[in-house]
Order: C-alpha cells, then structure tokens, then sequence
C-alpha cells in the first residue's frame, strides 16, 4: 500500500498490522486523529526506530518499539569491523556514511 492505501486498510479492517521503519507515521499524515484511531484498532504495531516519537504513544493489541543505529552511530558487522551505512539525501541520492560514534547501546 501506499500512504493513503494503508490508512483506508487500517480503516476498513483488511489491515491487522503496521510496520513502521523510521519516521513519524500518525503525525506526517493527512489527518493524525483519524490515524490514531486506526492505529490503536491494529492487531499489531512495530516500529523501528533511532528515537521516541508520537506513533509510538498509539500502539495496537500488541506493540513492539525496536531500536536501530543512527546514522551517526559506528555499525560493527560480525567480525568487529566498521561498516558503511547507505543513506539519501533530500535530492534522492543514495551514498555511504560511517558513524563516528559509540552506539547508544550494545
């Protein structure tokens, strides 16, 4: 579904679950109340992200906040080396970053 398409899911029950990756779902749509309630009527919500933010406060039946890295954060792959991260900027170009910090947590 696109953005529109998802909340009419949610609305109308063919929807049970949201998987949120980043951002702020409820709060960037067109009507965040509406939303809200659909949210709140999932069956499932999760989401991922770097930090709190206002679709966390609406979860379903059963709901998950699952931390991520930042981007500014060092990305260690199974052998303990740094990774590069792929990001886009606001002009739809895709390039590597390497955080320079300490993950916030293990």
């Amino acid at each position: 579904h696109n953005v529109l398409g998802a909340i009419g899911a949610m609305l109308d029950g063919s929807a049970k679950a949201f998987i949120g990756l980043g951002g702020n779902f409820a709060r960037a749509t067109p009507d965040s109340a509406l939303v809200a309630k659909a949210l709140k009527n999932l069956k499932l919500t999760v989401n991922i992200a770097t930090k709190p933010n206002h679709s966390h406060l609406m979860p379903g039946e059963v709901s998950f906040i699952l931390p991520c890295l930042g981007r500014t954060e060092i990305d260690l792959n199974s052998a303990g080396q740094s990774q590069v991260v792929s990001v886009e900027d606001s002009m739809s170009m895709v390039h590597g970053s390497a955080g320079i910090n300490r993950p916030a947590s293990p």
